[in-house]
């Protein structure tokens, strides 16, 4: 799942780096807010990592090229949960343009697609359980 070049491999390190620290903590915040508080202050700073990931990102149409790469492992489910759980916040998150390719075609990698059609139900039961609960 990494490029043979010491560069590439960098590169790769890098995009999966900023996932783990920087994206998915800021969507981490909003589980404890669903169906108990303001998640406006929360919503802006995804906003704000999802511009800086679309800085540094330069999709081919993933981030590897052609093929599932170590950086794109996180990103698949930390999208889902940006826009389910935005919308559970009844909030909305600006996607920079320059990311809606990359999310396509993560989208439609098989791999991918399978994964996310089991998980999305799952993600929507914890949804429905922290609205009712």
């Amino acid at each position: 799942m990494l490029p043979g070049d010491a560069r590439a491999r960098a590169v790769q390190r890098m995009l999966s780096r900023f996932h783990d620290t920087r994206l998915e903590p800021a969507v981490r915040a909003l589980f404890p807010l669903v169906g108990r508080g303001d998640a406006a202050a929360a919503l802006a700073l995804i906003a704000e990592r999802l511009a800086q990931f679309a800085a540094l990102a330069r999709p081919a149409p993933l981030l590897g090229g052609e093929s599932l790469s170590l950086a794109d492992c996180g990103y698949p489910v930390t999208f889902a949960w940006i826009d389910l759980l935005a919308g559970a916040l009844g909030g909305a998150v600006a996607w920079p343009e320059a990311l809606g390719g990359y999310r396509a075609a993560l989208a439609a990698h098989p791999a991918v697609a399978a994964e996310m059609a089991a998980y999305r139900p799952a993600m929507a039961a914890w949804v429905a359980g922290r609205r009712t609960g």
